[in-house]
């Protein structure tokens, strides 16, 4: 995708500007290679066909099939619930407001950055899904595995959503030059929060799927879908594209807490009290010195967001959130 992209918008193949019909067809073929490259991959590993035996005699193989849609339900329904509660709020915004496009741009402006940060949670949780799965058949503890992945992706969750929630202001000028006002960079400074409590639900989440608890994640995800429906119809009129950043705030803060209480409930994961404390410190830290970073200092913008970044990886050395010694298992 970023070899694709990187050709369109620099590599000058194609006269004329990037369109959006240009950009599907490079994500198009990004997908088809990657699919080519994992399939020759799996290929080398086990014995792969394109035409099941089943194709040439379906009524003979019609239980496995049966037991294979039973099986494969609840991840699918999972996918289909997360998807709706996290893209409900773009479309009840165009819909709630009568001018609702305008918005909803502004939403999606916001959203971008967001939704660019939820790949590193995507790709963080990928890694743990096959360790998780292997501990619990083998019946390692968890529960290292799960301190320091969360830990991991706090420090990272939060440095991010902290450096541009501070630099809000910069960034949305730099994306968009022509557009920037105050209404977008304020919805992006309440949308950016989002990615913590979302990269704390890839943890666990992916242990809670590793684990098969998929109808008992599905009922809070139904539960996040109405609770979003609610916040942005009482948001939305009022606040507009800052009203649907909050009621995604909400809904994705609830969704996190009630991973992290299955979580709780069927792995017994109480924090230590050091452990809590050791969150806290970091986060008043990490908040204290970019606030000074982006507030007292009279350098550049890009400057105080760089040093802001090694500051949050030496705070995160310095509390304990990241320690030498962390291996993964």
């Amino acid at each position: 995708m970023l070899l694709f992209c990187g050709l369109l918008l620099w590599g000058d193949v194609l006269p004329g500007p990037v369109t959006v019909y240009r950009f599907a067809w490079a994500q198009t073929i990004s997908l088809a290679v990657t699919l080519l490259l994992v399939f020759g991959v799996l290929r080398s590993k086990v014995v792969l066909t394109l035409f099941p035996g089943w194709l040439h005699n379906w009524r003979a193989a019609r239980p496995a099939l049966l037991f294979m849609l039973k099986e494969s339900f609840p991840y699918a329904l999972v996918v289909l619930l997360m998807s709706a509660y996290t893209r409900l709020d773009g479309v009840l915004l165009e819909r709630l407001l009568p001018d609702g496009k305008v918005h909803a741009d502004v939403y999606a402006g916001a959203y971008r950055l967001l939704d660019a940060a939820n790949m590193l949670g995507f790709l963080f949780a990928s890694l743990l899904l096959p360790m998780f799965a292997r501990m619990l058949r083998s019946g390692e503890p968890v529960r290292p595995l799960v301190s320091l992945s969360f830990r991991l992706i706090l420090v990272g969750s939060l440095t991010l959503s902290s450096t541009v929630f501070f630099a809000r202001k910069e960034l949305v000028e730099l994306m968009m030059p022509a557009r920037a006002i105050p209404y977008r960079w304020e919805t992006l400074g309440i949308l950016i929060w989002t990615f913590v409590p979302v990269s704390a639900t890839y943890i666990f989440s992916t242990l809670l799927t590793s684990d098969k608890r998929l109808m008992q994640m599905n009922r809070f995800f139904l539960v996040g879908i109405a609770l979003d429906v609610v916040l942005n119809l009482v948001l939305v009129p009022r606040f507009h594209a800052i009203g649907s950043a909050w009621a995604t705030l909400g809904t994705q803060s609830f969704v996190a807490l009630a991973m992290i209480g299955l979580c709780l409930k069927f792995y017994g994961f109480w924090p230590s009290f050091s452990g809590v404390l050791r969150v806290v410190v970091y986060v008043a830290l990490l908040l204290g010195t970019e606030y000074w970073l982006f507030n007292g200092t009279p350098w550049v913008w890009w400057m105080q967001l760089g040093v802001a970044l090694l500051a949050s990886l030496a705070l995160a050395l310095l509390t304990g959130m990241i320690r030498k010694s962390d291996r993964m298992p």
